[in-house]
């Protein structure tokens, strides 16, 4: 597949001097490699990217959403169903890694992330999110605007809570509201547990 097929298959590689950009912003320093992943990773593990820093190699998934269209600003979605079949939700139980989800305006000429999340998914999956939408669908899917593809939607103040014994799944991002919920979910979750430690709990 040439590259001029590979950017038309594949609307995320459009994005690619971008995300390197992000990353870049993210581990404050230049010396990783974002490679493309292959069909398999594509198709069957969510993975669009692979980061490779230092001796760490990472698989990335990255989606673009329309923040001039969030209703509550900024909701991370993932594909549920399209035509009938399973997609990118069913596809995540393992991989990828790290997932991006940028934010602007995805019909302007020149691509351009304002604004991000970049999720470790390991933590996500230990929030039992996958056992949160199977419990309350009418909570998390939504069907999208054509009516043949249904999406999974979470808000950024779930993403962000904290819960017992499990770490934080926001690992960076540059919208405010998001930085500082993390913080303070953080500092209670110190809070709590220097309590038990106090009361030997």
């Amino acid at each position: 597949m040439n590259e001029e097929a590979k950017l038309a298959y594949r609307e995320s590689l459009k994005w690619k001097s971008e995300v390197e950009r992000v990353f870049k912003e993210i581990i404050g320093h230049d010396k990783f490699t974002i490679t493309d992943s292959d069909k398999i990773q594509d198709t069957q593990e969510a993975t669009d990217f692979i980061l490779h820093n230092a001796d760490l190699e990472q698989s990335v998934g990255f989606r673009t959403l329309e923040e001039s269209k969030m209703i509550d600003f900024p909701t991370i979605t993932f594909r549920y169903m399209s035509n009938g079949k399973i997609t990118e939700w069913n596809k995540i139980d393992i991989h990828p890694d790290l997932y991006l989800w940028g934010y602007g305006d995805i019909h302007a000429p020149t691509k351009q992330i304002n604004q991000y999340i970049l999720v470790n998914m390991t933590k996500f999956r230990a929030k039992n999110f996958k056992d949160r939408v199977r419990r309350r669908p009418d909570k998390y899917v939504f069907g999208n605007k054509d009516n043949t593809t249904s999406l999974v939607s979470i808000k950024w103040k779930e993403l962000c809570e904290y819960i017992p014994n499990t770490d934080p799944c926001v690992m960076a991002s540059n919208i405010p509201e998001v930085e500082k919920l993390v913080k303070r979910e953080y500092a209670e979750a110190v809070r709590i547990e220097r309590m038990k430690i106090a009361l030997g709990t």
